[in-house]
């Protein structure tokens, strides 16, 4: 996969966030890294890939590399087995580093859990923190650690990444598909692979329509997961469908995703009840069905 295979490895071939990059550099040579980090900034701006580098320049051993998904261990449990274990040495390298992957999603127990370890860690322990939105931490999360802003590309970063992979991979440069996946990807470049990753294979012409209508099937996607949730009736649900293209399968991710959002985010009961009863509809995948299990699951999240 194009995600994986152009993600960056080192600050040389990370792009943009230019004064984020040198003064974590300029940290690590002097060898006073902090060691409770917070990188804010949108989603898929390369916020975890940062604290991956920043694995290796640190020399932490992969076994030492804890990488914690707070959207969904979000619980005191966690945060418990991580002050359970903050004292143990690493087993192969030198440190050991807590990645905690949408931090803003954990609870208030989660937080304030984690402020006794964050304020009072060994020598060989590091904890990056990586949210999209930084409000929802506790201020006193955020007053312990060091914040990096971590942003969106300029369309020229864009531009580079996008005709270096064309070249890497030895597929012709289509200058309209390029400016097509910028204007798509708004500045995040996980997106601007994922979209390669569909069209890199197709020739020019295919590639200029699958953008398209990529973007069309995007939005439509967004489309039906709101009428969903907000309970729309059948006939409107009928003409998002008959317009949406898309892998079934790939909406029904899509579907249950935007719920588990909703359920994270979302303090109204009425509405996390709305997207649990949605999510009952899509919780089993549609490799034999296809496109039906798609229409009939909408038809019972609908009714």
């Amino acid at each position: 996969m194009l995600q994986i295979n152009y993600r960056p490895n080192n600050f040389d071939d990370f792009l943009g966030n230019v004064s984020t990059v040198k003064s974590l550099q300029s940290k690590l040579k002097q060898k006073a890294l902090p060691q409770s980090i917070l990188f804010q900034g949108p989603s898929g701006c390369g916020k975890t890939t940062l604290a991956r580098i920043l694995m290796k320049e640190l020399g932490c051993d992969q076994k030492d590399y804890i990488e914690i998904n707070a959207a969904t261990e979000s619980g005191i449990d966690t945060v418990r087995g991580i002050v359970k274990n903050i004292n143990l040495r690493p087993m192969f390298g030198k440190v050991r580093i807590y990645l905690l992957d949408e931090v803003q999603a954990t609870s208030k127990g989660f937080q304030n859990g984690l402020l006794k370890p964050l304020e009072d860690m060994p020598s060989f322990v590091y904890f990056i923190l990586c949210t999209t939105d930084p409000q929802k931490l506790l201020k006193t999360i955020r007053n312990r650690c060091t914040t990096y802003e971590v942003d969106l590309l300029s369309d020229k970063d864009m531009q580079g990444l996008i005709e270096r992979v064309f070249t890497a991979e030895e597929k012709p440069i289509d200058e309209e598909v390029v400016f097509d996946i910028i204007e798509v990807a708004d500045g995040c470049p996980r997106q601007a692979l994922v979209i390669l990753d569909q069209i890199i294979d197709m020739d020019p012409r295919r590639q200029r329509r699958a953008v398209r209508d990529y973007v069309t099937n995007e939005a439509k996607t967004i489309e039906l997961c709101r009428a969903l949730l907000n309970h729309r009736p059948w006939q409107e649900i009928q003409g998002i469908l008959a317009d949406l293209t898309d892998d079934a399968e790939k909406v029904r991710r899509a579907v249950i995703g935007y719920m588990s959002a909703v359920a994270i985010k979302e303090n109204r009961g009425s509405v996390v009840e709305q997207a649990a009863s949605v999510y009952r509809c899509f919780n089993i995948n549609y490799f034999d069905t296809g496109k039906a299990g798609l229409v009939f699951s909408c038809y019972y999240a609908s009714n």
